[in-house]
């Protein structure tokens, strides 16, 4: 829960237009958003712990289990290489 969430090198969050979602950029393509991941990735800037981001998470989204709702996206963003912990 200490540990600081940074996009990976090479990846790069942006809107886009088309779409209507924030999609991460990487050299080979582009991986389409849904909700939960936008927001959790949006907060990934390598200065906020994975327990700040769900305490933000929780003023924003009070009915839902932001713990759950924080750790899996970001777990999925890990294990395929979209983020990395500092």
């Amino acid at each position: 829960m200490n540990s600081k969430p940074v996009l990976a090198d090479g990846f790069r969050l942006n809107w886009d237009e088309d779409e209507q979602t924030y999609v991460l950029l990487y050299p080979e393509g582009m991986i389409v958003l849904d909700e939960e991941n936008s927001e959790v990735l949006q907060r990934c800037s390598g200065t906020k712990t994975i327990a700040d981001i769900i305490s933000e998470m929780e003023l924003i989204y009070p009915q839902l289990n932001t713990s759950y709702w924080v750790q899996e996206p970001l777990k999925h963003a890990v294990q395929n290489g979209w983020v990395v912990l500092i």
